[in-house]
This record gives C-alpha cells, structure tokens and sequence, in this order.
C-alpha cells in the first residue's frame, strides 16, 4: 500500500468490520434461536482441555499428533495471561481468540482488494461475502 494512504480508507473499513460483526452476530443468534446450536463439541472440548493444561505446565506438543501445537499455545498463553483476573472463563478465550483472528483476516482480505481492486467498495463487498 505504498501510494495508498492508510487513514483514508479507516472509514470503509469501518464500516465493513461493522456490517461484517453484525452479519455474524445475526447468523449466531439465528442458528442460536433454531436450534442449530448443538453446544461444544468433543473435539472443541478437548482443543480447549489440552490448551488449559499446557496454560498451566507448559510441554511441547500433544502425545496425540492429532493436532498441529500452535493453537494450544495460542490459547493456553491467554489462559495463563488471563487467569488473575478471570479465573472461570475456559469456554470464552478460545471463541474470543477465534474472533479476533475472524476480524484480523477480514482487514487483511479489505486491504488485499483494495489493492487490487482499487475501489474500497469492492473490497467492502469482498469481505462482507467472505464471512
């Protein structure tokens, strides 16, 4: 973004990470409301179990070699950042890391269509469809 100005496209990206969130806060309470939201999973259980322990005795990777270990490190070091002040929130670190990474990637797809697109409506457009 060499011959872009960055603080001239905060506005669009504004209003997309608004219109993106609230897309998605619709289709969570829809599915919520449906009955389309069936809990936790095993295997979201179990990501979240492995992360909490590593949080609190750090070891390398899972005996499993199921999973790739960077999401036990991720999540396990916001346990283990967190825990002072939250001690009972297990289930909400990993969905908020979840979103924060969701909102990371839709300013990256913004900016990579704006470059290429050159009109931030289409890179707009671009995000509001990707999510």
């Amino acid at each position: 973004m060499s011959k872009w100005k960055f603080w001239k496209f905060v506005p669009p990206l504004g209003c997309t990470l608004a219109v993106v969130l609230v897309l998605r806060l619709g289709i969570y309470q829809w599915l919520h409301t449906h009955g389309y939201f069936y809990g936790i999973p095993w295997d979201s259980f179990m990501r979240t179990q492995i992360a909490y322990n590593w949080s609190r005795e750090p070891f390398f990777a899972p005996s499993d070699g199921y999973w790739l270990p960077l999401q036990f490190y991720l999540v396990g070091s916001v346990f283990a950042l967190i825990r002072p002040w939250l001690p009972t929130s297990e289930i909400l670190v990993p969905v908020a890391i979840n979103n924060i990474f969701f909102i990371a990637s839709i300013v990256v797809l913004f900016f990579l269509t704006l470059e290429l697109a050159k009109d931030p409506l289409v890179a707009g457009a671009a995000c509001v469809l990707a999510s």
